[in-house]
């Protein structure tokens, strides 16, 4: 297993998608690792960067089966990772 950190760039979404996505089922990018890595079977935690500010965090939630919707816990601005 590698040392390295691997960060899944995110990319932007139109306001337009964005209103067809339920906001239930967005992650939060924060800037600070988890305490307790309980990793689901279909969910998992990663480094994510956003693509408006850069912010690179941890994104709880994300789906190895589709791309989750995310919100940037810095600038507010949704993407998808």
């Amino acid at each position: 297993m590698s040392d390295k950190i691997q960060v899944k760039r995110g990319t932007k979404i139109d306001p337009a998608e964005l209103k067809k996505q339920d906001p239930k089922t967005f992650a939060v990018l924060i800037s600070q690792a988890p305490q307790d890595a309980v990793q689901g079977q279909y969910r998992y935690d990663a480094m994510t960067q956003c693509p408006w500010c850069g912010n690179i965090g941890w994104t709880f939630g994300l789906s190895s089966n589709h791309y989750t919707t995310v919100i940037c816990g810095r600038c507010g601005q949704p993407f998808q990772a």
